[in-house]
């Protein structure tokens, strides 16, 4: 069991937009219960979520996915992702 805190600190690009951040294991789609969401705002702001996943692979890769939810470009800053094995909790 591992349990991933990640946060970004994102700006969307426009009033109507979202900035998201998700996390990707192993190659696989993006958790979307997971994502990081900006409000539907302009202004910039600090997000920062964690959830607990099983990886049952030896070698297991952890990457940060981001996105915005149209064709303005959101910005992402200061991010950060931390994977803390734990078991029997």
């Amino acid at each position: 069991q591992y349990l991933f805190i990640m946060g970004v600190n994102a700006k969307s690009g426009g009033a109507a937009e979202q900035a998201l951040m998700g996390l990707s294991l192993n190659g696989a789609a993006v958790a979307g219960d997971f994502l990081c969401r900006t409000p539907v705002s302009a202004e910039a702001t600090s997000l920062c979520v964690a959830a607990p996943f099983s990886l049952a692979q030896a070698l297991n890769t952890a990457v940060c996915k981001y996105r915005s939810t149209n064709l303005s470009t959101a910005g992402f800053q200061n991010r950060f992702l931390i994977a803390v094995k734990y078991q029997n909790i």
